[in-house]
């Protein structure tokens, strides 16, 4: 294999990198996605009692004034007001956080510099106007595909990105994929164990 890509990172494959990272870094033993953490449930939890409590105390203060009266009393504005901000907060979660990804993406110069990488059968060689990586594939320790990336892990959380249309044609795709399925996160990197 000697295949050879001229691309830039874009914001867009920053996100989606990190998008299928996250996904990775949650899968369990068994190959499923967990459950939510704990955190997220509390904070839903947390945003559902503050509504109740503001309902609840809001409209029994304005039945004591006399406010509650008609269609729009005071219960009913509190409750638009807290379902619509629970649906908001659910809604944009996603977006915020690949807002905040696409901007740090903006603020690292180091992405939109050109990169020129080379696939061989020994390695991956990376070059760019400041540095040269060489990579042997057991380096990685594991490989992943999405719409637009092929990905090659170190860790959960952090490997080297290849835009698929860096590719200059779908075999050249096709080769890539088929010789990072058979050669990526097979090797065993460091010493035997040998139980006495």
């Amino acid at each position: 294999m000697n295949i050879h890509l001229r691309f830039s990172v874009t914001a867009d494959d920053y996100v989606e990198f990190h998008r299928e990272m996250e996904r990775l870094a949650k899968m369990t033993a068994t190959g499923r996605e967990p459950p939510k953490p704990a955190f997220t449930k509390l904070t839903w939890v947390l945003v559902a009692t503050l509504g109740a409590i503001l309902y609840l105390g809001l409209g029994a203060t304005a039945a004591m004034q006399g406010l509650d009266t008609g269609a729009f009393s005071v219960r009913t504005i509190v409750s638009i007001l807290c379902g619509g901000g629970l649906i908001a907060l659910y809604v944009m979660r996603r977006r915020f956080w690949e807002w905040i990804i696409r901007q740090a993406a903006k603020r690292d110069l180091s992405l939109a510099v050109k990169q020129e990488v080379t696939l061989r059968d020994t390695g991956i060689e990376t070059r760019s106007e400041t540095m040269t990586t060489n990579q042997a594939w057991n380096h990685f320790t594991g490989f992943a595909e999405t719409q637009g990336l092929f990905l090659l892990m170190v860790t959960n959380n952090s490997g080297q990105l290849l835009p698929k249309r860096a590719f200059e044609s779908p075999e050249e795709m096709e080769e890539f994929r088929g010789f990072a399925l058979a050669r990526v996160g097979r090797e065993v990197i460091g010493f035997p164990v040998v139980q006495s």
